[in-house]
């Protein structure tokens, strides 16, 4: 497997990067490792802490991040997600 597991009293996640161009199907199966084009996006599978916390932990920058949410997937760009919690921090 290749990923990435973050824990510290705040903020746990798993994450493995992933080519945000692939299909869905291939991205949240953890067993697909070869991509078309270089990895560009960190595809989440748990999370729990501050947000705003995962893109400063992440061992690489990407472009993109992804999640999954009552089996949706759901891309995001890393600048759309960072004014959310801007955003959301000052309310």
């Amino acid at each position: 497997m290749h990923g990435f597991v973050y824990s510290d009293e705040n903020l746990f996640y798993m994450a493995r990067p992933v080519s945000h161009d692939a299909m869905g199907d291939d991205i949240v199966n953890p067993w697909h490792n070869t991509w078309d084009t270089p990895p560009d996006m960190w595809h989440v599978y748990l999370y729990s802490g501050a947000l705003v916390d995962l893109a400063m932990y992440a061992p690489n920058k990407y472009k993109y991040a992804s999640f999954e949410r009552n089996n949706i997937l759901r891309r995001y760009e890393w600048d759309v997600i960072w004014r959310k919690c801007v955003k959301s921090f000052r309310s």
